[in-house]
């Protein structure tokens, strides 16, 4: 089994059909979104796309074999806890 540290907003179409031919329970995705405040996200000099993100996400959920969790972190610059 593999367990993978993504940013699901950097996949393509291809590489999340080839996810999703995988048997269940073989790869574990953890995404890093961190937050979905696009001011905070700007503020953490992160790139990413939440539109992609989104997209992807729920494609690599419709597959149906593929376990995933999205990382978000507490208390981030212009966010409260």
């Amino acid at each position: 089994n593999f367990h993978f540290e993504i940013g699901a907003d950097l996949l393509t179409e291809e590489e999340i059909a080839l996810l999703n031919t995988m048997r269940p329970g073989q790869v574990q995705l953890e995404i890093g979104v961190q937050t979905t405040n696009p001011a905070v996200i700007r503020e953490i000099s992160r790139t990413m796309k939440l539109d992609v993100l989104k997209r992807n996400v729920a494609a690599i959920k419709r597959g149906g074999n593929i376990h995933q969790h999205l990382d978000l972190i507490a208390g981030l610059p212009g966010e409260g806890i």
